[in-house]
């Protein structure tokens, strides 16, 4: 029975927010998405997958200013070894 009362809690919640859950699903999931196949209709794929590529160089750097988080040597290590593969596949295709 403590189950059903968490659903309902949860859908309660839900429905409270449904407004906030639809923005969010607009601008962080439909948005990106059709402005990603936008650029695959008008560049070469080549740059957009080489841009893809980069999301993590972002999304380390953000978490960087995040005091929960604590710094990874070897996920710098990794985005920074992406980060330098993606820069010379660029170069190459020039």
């Amino acid at each position: 029975m403590e189950e059903l009362d968490d659903f309902i809690e949860v859908l309660l919640w839900c429905l409270d927010n449904i407004w906030w859950i639809v923005v969010l699903t607009v601008l962080g999931v439909i948005a990106p998405n059709y402005f990603m196949e936008k650029c695959i209709q008008y560049t070469n794929t080549f740059v957009v997958m080489m841009l893809l590529s980069f999301i993590p160089v972002f999304t380390f750097g953000f978490q960087l200013f995040d005091a929960r988080l604590q710094f990874s040597a070897v996920t710098f290590g990794g985005v920074v070894l992406l980060f330098v593969m993606g820069l010379l596949s660029i170069r190459e295709d020039t």
